[in-house]
């Protein structure tokens, strides 16, 4: 428990606020990956945690058949049709309507996130090794 809290803690400080970059930088590294992380959450919390998806149900069948066929809806691709138009009987008609991007949404942000933050981590380790660290202090020569 311990080594895992202490490699949060690097992790995270790895991805502190320096003095060794700019303001674009930061945007990149540390505001983007943030921002991303709070928009994964916020998604993930609706769909892991509430009700992610609203199928039509017959309003005359059970509590239990409406949670196995919105299960379904969730795991199954699912496709849009306007009200004014009928169902089409064809399944490569419906294939073309299809949504199938909404499963995918947190885990695409959360690589995004770590995707903007991996660059800083590996500089900041490279040169850490390097043996010429620089720091935001500067030394006078006397």
């Amino acid at each position: 428990m311990f080594f895992h809290a202490t490699l949060a803690r690097s992790f995270i400080s790895a991805l502190s606020v320096r003095g060794d970059d700019d303001a674009v930088d930061r945007l990149n590294y540390y505001y983007t990956p943030l921002i991303l992380a709070v928009c994964c959450l916020v998604i993930s919390a609706k769909q892991y945690g509430g009700t992610p998806i609203e199928c039509w149900v017959n309003p005359h069948s059970r509590e239990s058949m409406e949670e196995y066929i919105e299960s379904y809806c969730w795991i199954q691709n699912t496709y849009w049709i306007p009200m004014y138009e009928n169902v089409p009987d064809d399944h490569t008609a419906r294939e073309e309507k299809q949504i199938g991007y909404y499963q995918w949404v947190p885990f695409i942000l959360i690589a995004e996130a770590l995707m903007f933050s991996l660059p800083c981590i590996f500089w900041r380790l490279c040169s850490f090794q390097s043996g010429r660290y620089f720091s935001l202090k500067t030394t006078t020569v006397t």
